[in-house]
């Protein structure tokens, strides 16, 4: 006989956020020598929360800049629709870099290109590999996407905020 109660505990296996440190580390490490579509990546796991499957098919029509912030239009589970927005400037102009990699190849009105455009597995072990590299050797994107939610809730953003932003469709 199968036995359910193992499932459920899998589920529950704490998946802590990156730390503080180890999160200085990558960001630096990806600084000096990931592709734009690799920082693209991870700053919209680590800087807009958002799922690996939102990160992988943002496109370009769904981000808008301002001097000082991005917003993105993401479709989550269950296809709801939802913008995030960011302030942080490594956030904008990593993704604003990537956007300039991608209309220099393509015509200047390819709102329909993907800013990263990988498959979810392929993005998840560029992602494990970076952490590699930066000395977090059990890195995966839902870690990045955790350490967004603890960044905001020490930033004294309410769970209610936070969630919102996330996607999840209860606290």
């Amino acid at each position: 006989a199968y036995n359910y109660s193992m499932s459920s505990n899998y589920n529950r296996i704490p998946r802590p956020a990156v730390s503080a440190k180890d999160t200085r580390r990558l960001l630096d490490v990806l600084g000096r020598g990931a592709s734009a579509r690799d920082k693209a990546l991870i700053v919209c796991c680590l800087g807009l929360g958002l799922r690996i499957s939102e990160a992988c098919f943002i496109r370009l029509r769904d981000i808008r800049f301002t001097p000082r912030t991005i917003t993105v239009k993401v479709v989550g589970k269950g296809l709801v629709s939802r913008e995030v927005q960011s302030s942080g400037e490594r956030v904008r102009g990593w993704v604003l870099g990537r956007v300039r990699e991608i209309e220099e190849i393509h015509d200047k009105d390819s709102g329909e290109q993907l800013l990263v455009g990988l498959r979810q597995s392929y993005a998840s072990q560029l992602i494990h590999n970076w952490g590699m590299q930066a000395g977090i050797p059990d890195l995966h994107p839902h870690r990045l996407r955790r350490t967004y939610g603890q960044i905001r809730r020490k930033a004294g953003v309410s769970l209610e905020v936070v969630a919102r932003e996330m996607g999840h469709s209860r606290l």
